[in-house]
């Protein structure tokens, strides 16, 4: 195996022979057609995308939470393979009759360049004619690609927001503008993207965007509650994706189907998005509190007041002892005796 062979079936077999892959894994990589080193390779747009890979080929178990990764010999396999591969066709070792600085050309999966999207653009104006695709609302080509990548893979997961990039994105994310254009925009191009790939009709993913955007933004009636801010509405969009992945993934579910299930009838979204308890500032002390302390300070700083009330505290005892006290002088014979010669008080005893 001193050459890489990334289209060679046969050659991927026996690397995953040598390297101690689980026999379940192998068969689960030849049925769903990821039979050659150059499938693998090209399986993810990125490796950040490796643990939505994991899932989507293995599937999770019904206990196991959408958030967390898998722990199981399998994905750690699979994991191997993936970063394997993309090791070994980095800098692809060149054929027999290319020179020796230049690669090879590895076969990828199909992408959408500019003149696929013009055709995509034409075909979704003309499904959809009352919809006008401005340059704010129109996903640019690379979200274009991702989208089309977890479409194909029947794994359409969540896409973090900064993806999700339009032809006119060229504001700053953290640039301050109304909270609800924004969340409105990000719904939108993924829904457009959606819709251009013909994933799903327009209609449903509008009714989607509706309801998401009408519950993000909702003012609470009672005033002791506040609307999600941008952070947990992006949060809440993830865990509406995550669901989706999982139905898709693991159940087997259509995107139309997930989409619908996770919107209208699962309370996760909703959860994600309620009203939740303004920060409470704790009160300063009153006025009255803050003389009074005052006082205390400019007393306890003057040695006069204390030394005064100590004098006067002691007059008050010598005025007040009593003429009839017991002293050593005056003690009752019937309180002590005489015992070997010393004297013993039996008063307490």
């Amino acid at each position: 195996m001193s050459a890489v062979q990334p289209d060679d079936e046969a050659y991927f077999t026996a690397l995953l022979q040598s390297w101690k892959i689980p026999e379940s894994l192998r068969g689960v990589l030849q049925q769903k057609g990821y039979t050659t080193l150059s499938l693998i390779a090209h399986a993810l747009p990125s490796l950040d995308q490796l643990e939505m890979f994991v899932v989507a080929t293995l599937g999770r178990p019904t206990d196991h939470s959408p958030d967390q990764p898998l722990f199981t010999p399998e994905a750690a396999a699979l994991r191997r393979i993936v970063h394997e591969a993309s090791r070994m066709l980095v800098l692809p070792a060149p054929s027999a009759g290319a020179s020796a600085g230049q690669p090879v050309a590895l076969p990828s999966k199909s992408r959408i360049t500019a003149a696929d999207k013009i055709t995509l653009l034409q075909e979704f104006q003309r499904k959809y004619p009352s919809e006008y695709l401005r340059p704010e609302t129109s996903p640019s080509l690379s979200f274009l690609n991702q989208a089309k990548d977890a479409v194909d893979a029947k794994s359409m997961g969540w896409i973090a927001w900064r993806y999700r990039t339009s032809e006119a994105d060229e504001a700053s994310w953290t640039e301050h503008r109304p909270l609800e254009p924004i969340v409105r925009r990000y719904i939108e191009i993924l829904c457009h993207a959606l819709a251009m790939l013909s994933a799903m009709h327009l209609f449903p993913l509008r009714k989607m965007q509706e309801r998401f955007v009408a519950h993000a933004i909702a003012q609470p009636a009672d005033k002791t509650l506040q609307a999600p801010n941008l952070t947990e509405i992006m949060q809440a969009d993830k865990v509406f994706w995550l669901g989706v992945l999982t139905l898709q993934t693991e159940h087997a579910w259509s995107l139309d189907d997930s989409v619908a299930e996770m919107i209208h009838m699962r309370p996760d979204v909703l959860v994600a998005l309620a009203p939740r308890p303004k920060a409470v500032s704790l009160p300063g002390p009153s006025p009255d509190a803050r003389k009074r302390s005052a006082g205390s300070k400019a007393e306890k700083s003057s040695g006069a007041p204390a030394k005064k009330a100590k004098n006067q505290s002691q007059a008050s005892a010598k005025a007040g002892a009593s003429p009839d006290k017991i002293t050593v002088k005056n003690w009752p014979a019937n309180w002590s005796r005489q015992i070997q010669g010393k004297a013993v008080c039996i008063r307490f005893h």
